[in-house]
């Protein structure tokens, strides 16, 4: 019993994993974009740091969005089950 517990939680951190590294390699790309703004001082390398920079957080106000509404559907499903389970008298 105790390797499925461990793959679940395997696969779980696997999952979390991959919703890390893409924010993760934006941040990277801006960092990169900006030393190369410091050197060039150009419009275009301004606008290729901003364009990773708004890629990171419309990924993050995605995901934020996404939690957001899990959360409220899980709080809805446990209220509903509460209820149920009341009415049942359990």
């Amino acid at each position: 019993m105790i390797n499925a517990h461990f793959a679940l939680l395997l696969y779980q951190y696997l999952l979390m994993a991959l919703f890390y590294v893409y924010p993760a390699i934006k941040l990277w790309a801006y960092g990169s974009r900006i030393g190369k703004l410091k050197n060039s001082l150009t419009t275009a390398d301004l606008n290729a740091a901003l364009h990773e920079q708004r890629r990171f957080w419309k990924f993050t106000g995605i995901m934020v969005i996404v939690m957001m509404s899990l959360y409220i559907l899980v709080i809805v499903g446990l209220v509903g089950f509460g209820a149920m389970a009341a009415s049942r008298g359990m």
